[in-house]
């Protein structure tokens, strides 16, 4: 739904969720709060395929300046899928530049109860946080279903004109690969993080 216009969202579900019932569209009839003109999403992979050490300090970096520069370009609202790894780490950098007036984090949340993917108490925490700290909340299904990921992920690309994303090169069929290729085919300014990249000069 790139046509330009502005969307918005419907506080009518539990707990301040926009709850869109299954499908990678907000209700038609609500305010006006998302211009997918100024949106950009996020795609990575979970923790275990991130890199360590160096490398992940490196790759925190290069989300940090690739923020910057959408920040640059008029980007003032941020989609993030929530999962334990890129997205965690993506969304925090985010709220980070939370002291410039008018950012704003979206949290779609695949299903109602993600957060047991945590596979941390430090990671609970962090995603409870990110929820506290976003500006909308919204949520597909309200119970796992193998739709959900999908549906969550059709929905960034939906809602954005851009996306930041970090994948390695073995990673082609995976949730972070689909994404990409629905932002390829939407036509979305797409700026991928490299493992070529994490290597200091």
């Amino acid at each position: 739904m790139r046509n330009g216009g502005v969307i918005g969202l419907d506080y009518s579900a539990a707990d301040g969720y926009a709850f869109c019932s299954g499908s990678p569209f907000l209700p038609n009839d609500c305010g006006a709060v998302i211009d997918p003109r100024k949106t950009c999403c996020f795609t990575g992979h979970r923790s275990d395929k991130l890199p360590n050490g160096d490398e992940l300090e490196i790759l925190r970096e290069r989300l940090f300046v690739a923020v910057l520069e959408m920040i640059g370009r008029g980007v003032d609202t941020f989609i993030t899928g929530m999962a334990e790894g890129f997205d965690l780490i993506a969304a925090e950098t985010v709220v980070n530049f939370y002291a410039r007036p008018c950012l704003r984090l979206v949290c779609a949340v695949p299903y109602f109860g993600q957060i047991g993917e945590m596979k941390t108490a430090e990671n609970r925490q962090r995603y409870q946080s990110l929820l506290r700290a976003a500006a909308y909340k919204v949520c597909f299904f309200e119970k796992f279903s193998p739709k959900a990921y999908r549906v969550r992920n059709q929905f960034m690309v939906n809602y954005s004109s851009h996306l930041i994303g970090f994948m390695n090169g073995n990673s082609s069929r995976s949730g972070t690969g689909q994404t990409i290729r629905m932002a390829q085919r939407a036509g979305l300014d797409i700026r991928l993080i490299t493992p070529d990249e994490l290597i200091r000069d």
